[in-house]
């Protein structure tokens, strides 16, 4: 019949034909026992489920009206059988070896209740998950039925209930028991005329009873003759209803009662009476035994009835003379009559019949699986025997194995493991592996194994194993593997998502492939080829496009880095690479990988953020890196090193050659040292090098690091160096400034008395040139002792300033005449045959230095190289020029300072310096020319007069190529230069009449200073101890008060002091051989605003005077 006017079959009943035709766990199941429908499960979508058209006939519903979904029976389902249902159901897909079996009640299109047995097997695909599940049907309401009448027969049952409306005679209401008693398990539809169940007296009874009390204890009879009756037990009346409760007393105590069941029974049955012979038998008993009334069992082989009963109903029986096998259940049952026995036959022959098919088809299974070319074993997992081994494993193998371990005996050693764990773990379903068996012949050859579990009929497991010869298979595989299967297994197991995109000649581009990682890359888990690339942040895309533009026009690869937004993990990071390839119809085609590099950015952004970090650090505190092979003679430096070090980039060394050449000898040996025992990696190592470099600069430059050892077995030292020049030329001032400290006691203590001398010597030569005229002979050689007393008081003021430095005067003078008058001097003084020259260039303006200070520096300079000319023929040479000093040649010197600058050099043909006598020249006391010619002041003093200027000096030499030294002077202020005419007219002011008290303990400063003063006017006391002085200033106070400080009975600070108690406001002018800046400090706190020096007594202290006294000058 073909499949005109068929409808189109359900996709799982498509799939259950088929697999009825090749599987043999199902087609046992389904010759398991008799079927009233099928079922077909989808576990892996539980909606779908297909039923055949006897499972939905047996509940009265044609094939067409019931769909193919899982919930339909679920309704239908009595809901108090539901839990049972899926507890088997569960526990069957746990465990396979749990039968799912059970009886359980369907609600049938009439109302009716229908029985079922449901039946059901689990099955799993190759890798063990519950795949589909199968199950059948059968019809056990009849029996159940019985069943339920034999149990209210044994029991006595007393729960037929109904309701009657009496004024009507209608029953509205029923339990089932009284349904199964009335109607037979029918439901009527209600209301239902008492007439129509019970007899017309029992109808009376019920319509008429005059109270419900009358009704205990009555019988009311079916309708229908020899039903059976009802004993009512308890009724009670609301209105017209009646409640009725009552026994089924149909077969109590009578014998035709249990006739009548005996032949309503559908199982073959007798009735036997207490003497042994046959009450009743029912049509199923003639259709087993034809031709036998069953009064005697010996026709049938078993003698007597009464002797048959005794032995306990043995077998077997015979029918037509003929044995077969069946089952008795023999049951007591109490009669008014006397004790009756009812035998229940059940006729085993269709089971007999199918277990010898069954048997039948297995001989035949046997005899086509020896033909097979695969080895096929069968074993039972309970005891591990073998129950079936084909004929082509013996041929194969040359082995007659019994049991699974002799089958590993033939595996190879190497892969016994791995059979075992494949058998062990089928499951209930199937697994696949490749084993060696050892064959006849002795060689190993590669078979495919499949090992599939199943439940035989009697729910024990068995295995079955199939081998297949894969040796040819297996190398044919190997050898002939597709370049597309490798790439697809590329594909699965990289780590990043492929591509290929396509350009057509008009320049339309298509993303033509993607692999699986590609979605997953997205977050996209379907999506139609080409959507990911939605996700890419917008700002992106246009510089995504350029790329490819630019690979596609030079044929370079394309390669970028872009931002998507991931659905689910926000915005990542993936880095693409792809390579061009062009084709001959003009298209162009990229291959093209993309990779998740959110990790590696995020850890490059820190790495980033860290390094800038560093470098800012780094910077801050003027370090860079460096890293140094101490075998391998290499040196690195790190970025930014030349800026960060003050020296050019192509002056550093990149090699351990240069390094060693920029090292003074003494440094050289010592890093060499550590080159050839390299100190441990554990400790920090701390390294100080003054380097020389090929452009002239010395820097000193501090290495600090540690050693390592590279996989190489290599020593590298690596670090952070910085330049610390700054602070070494900072250490080498320190270092003078304390070596001057030394002399600081000793210049202070004679500079008191060497000031009043000096003072006393000016004074006297200031009041004799005073008294004679201008032309007289002894007036030029006052002035020569004037001048020379005024640079001696200048030498011990600036001997002071260099050992206790002050804050300086500010005083100006144009350089031009100063240096003129000095080398004047010297011309005098120096040796026919030195030649002293002056060269002077352009200069506009003064120098912010007094002019005895550049007399002293001067002599000083000049002085130094005709000692070092000594007796030979030489020349000095001296230039004055103005400069502008850059910002790199000020930082060659500690000292020297950007800007504008008056210069003066002093060239000398001299032997010249080595290098370690001109690092140490403007040390204090540091001297070459031996203890009587040298006392190692000069040079010092100089470079502490010109600093403390703001100026500084710089000196060149080499040995046997003279000496030169470069003297900046600062250039003098707009107020100061302002002043430098009105400082060279020499006139002075006073107050005349104006009363001064002059307080000194030095007799000789005394007399001068009151000579001095009286001659300008003032009205002078002089006192020689403080003492006399408060007490004169008890009896009167002056208009000005100058003290000395340093006095033996009373310093003058005390002096002030004790004046100031008596009068607050009276002017004061202190007067002292040296000025330091915590005296001055100390005086302006006192009020004390006037303080003149005393080398320059003579020439300041009467305007001192006047400023104190805040007149206008006469």
């Amino acid at each position: 019949m073909g499949d005109k006017g068929r409808t189109e079959r359900h996709y799982l009943e498509e799939e259950l034909y088929e697999r009825v035709r090749t599987d043999p766990v199902i087609f046992d199941f389904l010759q398991a026992g008799s079927l009233d429908g099928l079922w077909y499960w989808d576990l892996e979508n539980r909606e779908h489920e297909w039923m055949s058209a006897r499972f939905k006939e047996v509940f009265g519903y044609r094939d067409d009206e019931v769909p193919h979904r899982a919930e339909w029976w679920q309704q239908h389902i009595f809901e108090e059988d539901l839990p049972a249902v899926f507890s088997n159901f569960e526990r069957h897909l746990a465990d396979p070896s749990y039968p799912y079996d059970q009886v359980i009640r369907y609600r049938h299109r009439d109302g009716s209740t229908v029985w079922i047995r449901c039946r059901g097997i689990v099955l799993r695909d190759d890798e063990g998950r519950p795949h589909r599940m199968l199950g059948a049907h059968t019809n056990v309401t009849s029996l159940m039925r019985s069943r339920e009448r034999l149990a209210s027969l044994v029991e006595g049952r007393s729960d037929v209930r109904f309701r009657v409306d009496r004024g009507t005679g209608q029953i509205l209401g029923a339990s089932p028991q009284m349904i199964e008693w009335a109607w037979d398990g029918r439901r009527p539809t209600f209301p239902v005329p008492l007439a129509g169940v019970f007899a017309s007296d029992a109808c009376r009874q019920l319509a008429s009873a005059a109270s419900p009390s009358l009704l205990h204890g009555e019988r009311v009879g079916n309708a229908e003759p020899g039903r059976g009756e009802l004993l009512i037990a308890s009724a009670s009346l609301d209105g017209d209803q009646l409640d009725v409760v009552a026994r089924d007393v149909s077969f109590l105590g009578r014998t035709h009662h249990f006739v009548y069941l005996v032949e309503h029974l559908p199982a073959p049955a007798l009735l036997v009476g207490s003497g042994g012979g046959v009450v009743s038998r029912n049509r199923a008993f003639h259709q087993l035994f034809p031709g036998h009334d069953g009064d005697s069992l010996a026709r049938m082989g078993a003698g007597s009835l009464a002797e048959w009963l005794d032995t306990g109903c043995p077998t077997p029986l015979f029918t037509a003379h003929e044995p077969f096998p069946h089952t008795v259940t023999s049951s007591s049952l109490d009669s008014a009559e006397g004790d009756l026995r009812l035998l229940l036959f059940t006729d085993l022959r269709p089971q007999v019949e199918a277990a010898a098919e069954l048997s039948r088809a297995r001989t035949q299974t046997q005899q086509i699986l020896d033909g097979l070319p695969q080895l096929v074993l069968c074993a039972d997992e309970a005891s591990g025997e073998l129950t079936f081994v084909s004929q082509s494993w013996v041929e194969r193998t040359a082995q007659r194995c019994e049991r699974v371990g002799e089958v590993l005996r033939v595996v190879h050693p190497d892969d016994r493991e791995t059979l075992r764990l494949a058998w062990e773990g089928a499951g209930g379903g199937r697994r696949y592996t490749e084993v060696r068996l050892l064959t006849a012949a002795g060689s190993y050859r590669w078979h495919e194994v499949w090992l599939d579990r199943q439940r035989t009929s009697e729910n024990a497991a068995a295995s079955v194993v199939t081998f297949n010869d894969a040796e040819e298979r297996r190398l044919h595989r190997l050898q002939r593997e597709s370049q597309a299967e490798r790439l697809e297994a590329l594909l699965e197991v990289a780590p990043g998502a492929f591509f290929v995109m396509s350009r057509s000649s008009d320049g339309e581009d298509e993303l033509v492939f993607e692999s699986p990682r590609f979605r997953a890359l997205f977050g996209e888990p379907e999506h139609r080829t080409g959507e990911g690339w939605g996700l890419i942040d917008t700002d992106y895309l246009e510089g995504i496009q350029q790329a490819f533009d630019r690979s596609a026009a030079t044929g370079e690869d394309w390669a970028t880095r872009y931002p998507i937004d991931h659905p689910r993990r926000g915005r990542i990071w993936v880095e693409g690479r792809a390579t061009p390839r062009h084709r001959a119809d003009g298209s162009l085609t990229w291959y093209g990988f993309l990779v998740d590099v959110t990790e590696a950015k995020r850890v490059e952004d820190e790495m980033v953020l860290a390094s800038g970090r560093l470098e800012t650090a780094l910077s801050a505190g003027g370090m860079c890196t460096f890293a140094a092979h101490v075998e391998g003679g290499v040196f690195e430096w790190g970025p930014r090193a030349a800026e960060v070090l003050g020296v050019p980039d192509e002056m550093l060394p990149r090699t351990g050659e240069a390094y060693f050449a920029c090292l003074s000898p003494d440094d050289a040996l010592t890093a060499q040292a550590t080159v050839e025992a390299p100190p441990s990696s554990e400790s920090v190592v701390v390294r100080e090098r003054e380097m020389r470099f090929p452009d002239g600069q010395r820097h000193w430059l501090q290495f600090a690091g540690r050693y390592r050892e590279t996989e190489e077995g290599q020593h590298l030292f690596e670090g952070v160096v910085q330049n610390v020049t700054e602070r070494r030329k900072m250490e080498h001032s320190r270092a003078r400034s304390q070596r001057l400290e030394s002399i600081g006691t000793l210049a202070g203590g004679i500079a008191h008395d060497f000031n009043n001398i000096l003072f006393a010597l000016s004074g006297n030569t200031a009041m004799a040139l005073s008294e004679l005229p201008p032309e007289h002979p002894a007036a030029e050689f006052l002035e020569e002792i004037r001048r020379g007393s005024a640079r001696a008081s200048e030498l011990v003021r600036r001997i002071l300033a260099f050992s206790r430095p002050q804050q300086p005067t500010e005083e100006s003078v144009r350089a031009r005449s100063v240096v003129r008058e000095a080398i004047q001097l010297l011309r005098a003084s120096a040796p026919a045959m030195i030649d002293v020259s002056l060269t002077e260039g352009k200069i506009l303006h003064p120098v912010g230095i007094p002019g005895a200070e550049l007399h002293q520096v001067v002599v000083n300079l000049v002085t130094n190289a005709i000692q070092a000319i000594g007796s030979r023929v030489g020349s000095i040479s001296l230039s004055l020029d103005e400069v502008y000093v850059s910002a790199d040649q000020a930082d060659m010197y500690a000292d020297l300072q950007m800007g504008q600058y008056v210069r003066l050099m002093v060239r000398d043909d001299g032997p010249g310096m080595s290098a370690d006598v001109l690092e140490h020249i403007f040390d204090p006391y540091y001297t070459t020319k031996g203890d009587e010619s040298g006392t190692g002041l000069g040079l010092s003093v100089v470079h502490g007069l010109l600093t403390s200027r703001g100026g500084a000096i710089t000196a060149y030499s080499a040995k046997g190529k003279g000496s030169r030294f470069h003297v900046y002077l600062p250039l003098a202020g707009v107020a100061e230069a302002e002043a430098v005419v009105e400082a060279e007219s020499g006139e002075h002011s006073s107050v005349r009449g104006a009363s001064v008290i002059y307080v000194d303990d030095e007799p000789s400063i005394v007399r001068v200073a009151e000579k001095v003063l009286a001659r300008e006017g003032y009205v002078v006391r002089t006192f020689t101890h403080p003492l006399d002085a408060i007490r004169a200033v008890k009896r009167g106070a002056p208009d000005v008060l100058v003290t000395d400080l340093s006095m033996p009975q009373l310093t003058g600070i005390d002096l002030i002091r004790q004046v100031r108690e008596l009068y607050p406001n009276l002017p004061v002018v202190l007067t002292t051989g040296h000025l330091s800046a915590e005296l001055e400090l100390e005086l302006r706190g006192m009020g004390v605003a006037h303080v003149v020096l005393k080398a320059d007594m003579v020439t300041q202290l009467g305007d001192a005077l006047v400023a104190a006294l805040g007149a206008k000058p006469d």
